[in-house]
């Protein structure tokens, strides 16, 4: 969800504590230190979002924003103009399997994991992960 979030058009905002999966929510209005620390880190997936932002920042400024539901569990949110679009399949229940993309057949890169993604019969593989394209 914290992918998700970031990749959503507009401003972001990361909770106290949220980019490590604390679970404790901070006061605001008493002194109440965030811990650092917790089950998860979250820290490079936020600063890799927030890179391919930067880095695109015409298309998410100025290029068209579209939101698909995939399925019960997968949303798809798109920039495009006329030269280019970023991608981005993220899962909002747990969900791996097959999923519809309207993308050509190819291999693609997802830009958060740099793994190779397979779209055959304008289908690609989600493991449960939030994908990242950009063509």
């Amino acid at each position: 969800m914290i992918a998700f979030n970031l990749f959503e058009k507009g401003s972001s905002l990361i909770y106290a504590g949220e980019e490590f999966g604390n679970p404790h929510l901070p006061s605001l209005f008493d002194y109440d230190p965030v811990q650092l620390t917790g089950p998860y880190d979250f820290s490079m997936l936020i600063k890799r979002i927030m890179d391919v932002k930067h880095e695109q920042i015409n298309l998410f400024t100025k290029g068209a924003y579209n939101v698909t539901a995939i399925n019960e569990e997968i949303i798809k949110l798109r920039y495009q103009n006329s030269m280019q679009q970023i991608t981005g399949y993220f899962a909002i229940h747990p969900f791996e399997g097959g999923i519809e993309a309207d993308l050509e057949n190819g291999i693609y890169k997802d830009v958060l994991s740099e793994r190779n993604i397979v779209v055959k019969n304008n289908k690609l593989v989600f493991n449960g992960e939030p994908v990242i394209i950009i063509n």
